[in-house]
This record gives structure tokens, sequence and C-alpha cells, in this order.
């Protein structure tokens, strides 16, 4: 009762397809620590992380500069 080759090749699959979920789930901007834990355990995860869409992310607000003669300079009010 020897699993030894099974249980190897399992292994090497099971971190390849962590190694791949994890690197997927960053390009994609999904969360990692769920992907790539979940993929070790059950590795056809992995085909479902493929056809996952990439996740849209707020855009940066844009906020016009403030002229810097503007703005109150603190070494030049506390002068006496």
């Amino acid at each position: 009762m020897t699993a030894g080759p099974e249980i190897t090749i399992y292994l090497i699959c099971a971190v390849v397809a962590g190694g791949l979920a994890a690197a997927l789930a960053a390009h994609k901007g999904l969360s990692t620590v769920f992907w790539m834990p979940a993929s070790f355990i059950f590795p056809p995860l992995v085909l479902i992380l493929l056809f996952l869409p990439k996740r849209r992310r707020a855009g940066k607000v844009y906020r016009p500069q403030q002229d810097p003669d503007s703005l109150p300079n603190e070494e030049l009010d506390n002068r006496d």
C-alpha cells in the first residue's frame, strides 16, 4: 500500500496551482489570500480564476493642485 508517486505528483500540481493562482489573482485585482490556498487545496479552481474578469477599481479622483503661493506658510507666519 504505497502511494508515493501519486502523492508527489499531487503536491507538485498543488504547489504550481497555488503559485499560478496567486499570480493570476494579483493580475486581476482579486484576493491572493483566498485564491492561493483555495487553489492549493483544489487545483482545478485555477480554471475558474482564468475565466473571471478583471476587477474594476475606482479611479483616482482628480484634485487640482493648489497654487503654492496661496497656501499659508507656517515658517513665515511664526516669525517675530
